[in-house]
C-alpha cells in the first residue's frame, strides 16, 4: 500500500502534466470499477498501486487561427484548438 493517495497527485499535477506531455486535455479516472472509461480500457486488470495505466485518445477539435495585422506592432499568429467541453478556463 501507498503512504499517499496517486489520484490526488495526479489531479493537483494535472497542468504540469498536460503541458509536459504536449496534450490539450488529461482526464483523470479511478479505476473501481463504476466508471465507463475504466470498462472500455482491456487492461484494468494489470493497474496496481505505484503503476498507474496510461491510456491515450484522440479526438477532434475545431482549430481558431489568430493573426496580429496592426501596423507598428509584433506581429503574431497563434492557433488555438478548441475541443468539445472545453471552457473559458482551458482556453
Amino acid at each position: 500500500h501507498l503512504s499517499f493517495d496517486e489520484y490526488q497527485v495526479l489531479q493537483f499535477n494535472q497542468d504540469y502534466l498536460r503541458r509536459a506531455l504536449n496534450v490539450e486535455q488529461i482526464e483523470i479516472h479511478l479505476t473501481d470499477g463504476n466508471d465507463n472509461e475504466t470498462a472500455a480500457v482491456s487492461t484494468v486488470e494489470d493497474i496496481i498501486p505505484g503503476k498507474p495505466l496510461v491510456h491515450f485518445r484522440h479526438e477532434a477539435s475545431v482549430t481558431i487561427r489568430l493573426i496580429n495585422r496592426q501596423p507598428y506592432t509584433s506581429n503574431f499568429e497563434w492557433s488555438l484548438p478548441i475541443m468539445n467541453g472545453d471552457t473559458i478556463e482551458q482556453l
